[in-house]
């Protein structure tokens, strides 16, 4: 059997402000415990004479917020196996109280909350805010993750000395200006203790002065950074008095520019840039951001139905991360998103009218690859490499003969074929031919960059040398270039 544990509002720090269900609990027989006697209010139970503990010796014994937390619970739990238990905190219960939140939690407490009024309202008085107006309440011991909208503002509770301030600045310059001006706002409703002071948000740590078990942060609404202020510029642009260029884009004139960016990200990563990386990132966000905003505008989806969407999908397709299912390797992951896909096809109706199924058209020789290995799990492929090569050989073959026929169409076929066989090889071979072929052409490039050097070098004009300087030229910049 456990008796009750009765968790009282100490209220924001002001005597008077303790509501008279609070001063009832305080009154009664029940042992009455304190999680901090750090505070304006404990002053009206010490002239009562009102016995108490209060746990802050644990806080003096403990740096890490969640042993801290844990123990007190579990002394308040045990203690209520035999007697019923008063526990009092500072402001609200149920405001940036994880002790009380955790007792919540607890199979064996039963508790009975006392509200009282928080240090929250008593900060909304005295910079005169209207929380309904948009407001993020937020503590500054569990920012960590927290996904914060700048144009709202916030109000920070809980900054309880210099390290806690300059953790939780780090942690809000991720969404806020550096330079922001914010109020640090000390001992709220406390009778001549109240201060206010306004600041850079860099320097809120600066300020020790301030800080205490009764500070509060407050930071004024900005602009919107990250994506929301990439959103807001995109819908500038396509407005009515917004820039010519943009406005008149559609999806299909845009679909150039989707592939153009996206394969500047892929060089800048051969590149191993990722400095460059960061920037082509940013170009290909853009163009999602447009085209997320031209259908905006056509009332089909907006960017956040974009993000919704993939975030389903993920979800869906890692039951081994998101639910019970247990896989072994990489092998077993694929094969099971290969499945889901399936479902998911199936469930939207998407039934395929090929083996091949849907393939996207992805750039050529990606293309080839995809459709060669759908062909091959449908068992349609070449048995062994040699037959492969065979059939490249062929293909090579009836090039030449278009070739020796003049015949620029038959070359335009037999060239593609070729190709493709070539593509078929590369499977086999478990070569991406994509990126061969990518990286070939970079090597070329950075040989050719070294044969300019060398003829610079040595002042030999490049449109006078003859075909056997380039080569020996060409020879000298594989050795230079090492690839």
């Amino acid at each position: 059997m456990s008796y009750p544990i009765t968790v009282v509002g100490l209220g924001p720090g002001d005597p008077s402000l303790l509501t008279l269900a609070a001063e009832a609990a305080l009154e009664s027989d029940a042992p009455l415990f304190l999680r901090t006697a750090r505070h304006p209010t404990v002053s009206k139970l010490d002239e009562s004479g009102r016995a108490y503990d209060s746990f802050d010796a644990f806080y003096d014994e403990e740096s890490n917020f969640d042993i801290l937390y844990a123990r007190i619970v579990e002394t308040l739990v045990s203690r209520s196996q035999t007697t019923a238990v008063t526990y009092a905190v500072p402001g609200h219960p149920l405001v940036a109280e994880s002790t009380v939140t955790r007792l919540l939690q607890h199979p064996a407490a039963h508790v009975k909350i006392v509200p009282g009024l928080s240090g929250v309202e008593a900060t909304y008085a005295l910079l005169g805010v209207d929380p309904t107006n948009g407001l993020q309440l937020l503590d500054a011991l569990a920012l960590e993750g927290v996904r914060i909208n700048p144009a709202l503002g916030a109000l920070v509770v809980q900054v309880y000395n210099k390290r806690v301030a300059g953790a939780a600045k780090l942690l809000l310059m991720k969404f806020f200006p550096d330079e922001h001006p914010v109020k640090l706002i000390q001992a709220a409703s406390v009778p001549g203790a109240e201060k206010i002071l306004e600041v850079p948000l860099y320097a809120i740590d600066r300020h020790p002065e301030l800080i205490d078990h009764l500070t509060s942060l407050y930071l004024p609404p900005a602009p919107a950074m990250g994506v929301d202020r990439l959103r807001d510029i995109v819908a500038r642009l396509r407005a009515p008095n917004g820039c010519p260029w943009d406005r008149e884009q559609t999806h299909a004139s845009l679909r150039k520019f989707m592939l153009e960016e996206a394969y500047e990200a892929v060089e800048a990563i051969d590149d191993e840039d990722e400095h460059g990386l960061c920037e082509e990132l940013g170009d290909v966000l853009l163009q999602i951001a447009l085209h997320a905003r031209i259908a905006e505008e056509r009332e089909a989806f907006d960017l956040d139905e974009v993000a919704e969407g993939i975030c389903d999908k993920l979800i869906y397709r890692h039951p081994h991360v998101f639910g019970d299912v247990q896989v072994s390797d990489v092998d077993e992951v694929l094969s099971h998103w290969e499945v889901l896909k399936q479902r998911e096809k199936e469930a939207a109706g998407e039934l395929p009218s090929s083996r091949l199924g849907k393939i996207s058209p992805n750039a050529a020789l990606a293309y080839a690859d995809k459709v060669l290995g759908r062909a091959a799990k449908a068992r349609f492929e070449w048995p062994h490499l040699n037959d492969a090569l065979a059939k490249v050989n062929e293909e090579w073959l009836e090039l030449q003969s278009a070739i020796r026929a003049d015949s620029a169409s038959e070359a335009f076929t037999e060239f593609g074929d070729h190709l493709y066989a070539l593509v078929n090889v590369a499977r086999m071979l478990g070569v991406d031919a994509e990126d061969a072929l990518r990286q070939a052409t970079r090597r070329f490039i950075s040989r050719f960059e070294a044969m300019e050097e060398l003829a610079a070098t040595r002042n030999l004009a490049w449109d006078s040398l003859d075909i056997a300087t380039f080569k020996a030229m060409w020879n000298e910049a594989k050795q230079v270039t090492r690839c």
